[in-house]
């Protein structure tokens, strides 16, 4: 019964790291598409195709659109930094399961050889 209980934990523990594993790789996927948006706006000059960045109007724009850019990389880059430290605690989680798993399964190996020495 305990193996059981203990052997759910582990599979708990690898379902938690696979479902952040998908995670990372959605926001991974969402950072590649951002920035092909970035450098297909920048191909485009911003989107104002044809005209020239004289004015102070269109700089300030500029500098604003820069602005909330990197923010937004900065916020991305902050989820992936989670996200990324979600997978390895799981991993870790995982891996300490596994080992305490293993473990156990060898002292009860022992004390069942103990046994059959005992009772032969």
């Amino acid at each position: 019964m305990f193996l059981y209980r203990r052997s759910g934990e582990a599979a708990a523990g690898a379902a938690r790291a696979k479902d952040l594993e998908e995670r990372l790789d959605a926001a991974r996927e969402d950072t590649a598409k951002l920035l092909q948006a970035v450098t297909a706006l920048a191909k485009q000059g911003g989107g104002r195709v044809g005209e020239t960045y004289s004015t102070d109007d269109v700089k300030s724009e500029r500098l604003a659109a820069g602005q909330e850019l990197q923010e937004a990389l900065e916020a991305l880059h902050a989820r992936h930094k989670e996200d990324v430290a979600g997978v390895e605690s799981a991993a870790k989680h995982q891996s300490e399961a596994t080992d305490a798993l293993r473990q156990e399964l060898a002292a009860l190996r022992e004390q069942l050889a103990r046994d059959n020495e005992t009772h032969r």
